[in-house]
């Protein structure tokens, strides 16, 4: 029997092998879903990337924005990110879904 992962909100673990997976359906935001997602595209610094691939440069097919704890550079394809700074609204929001989260890092 299968259960269903949208009866309550409450935390549950999924049963996958080696991963230790805690699935929430349900986290008070403090604002409709639509509202939030609005928030996020407006006010996040999307940014388009350019990338090294083999040799060449090529504009990345998706726009990014890189959060995390201070000095966490990720860098990949010749590209460089520092992390920005964690009072956005992304970072507003993660940590309104403590206690799902464990990383002390903004998101």
């Amino acid at each position: 029997m299968t259960r269903d992962l949208f009866e309550s909100g409450e935390r549950r673990r999924l049963d996958i092998p080696d991963a230790e997976i805690h699935y929430f359906s349900h986290l008070e935001l403090g604002a409709p879903p639509q509202e939030i997602l609005r928030e996020l595209i407006e006010q996040t610094p999307w940014r388009a990337e350019v990338i090294n691939l083999w040799g060449k440069q090529y504009r990345q097919p998706r726009l990014v924005a890189w959060y995390g704890d201070a000095g966490a550079r990720y860098t990949y394809s010749g590209l460089s990110l520092e992390p920005l700074p964690s009072d956005s609204p992304i970072c507003a929001l993660a940590s309104k879904r403590s206690p799902a989260r464990h990383s002390t890092a903004c998101c």
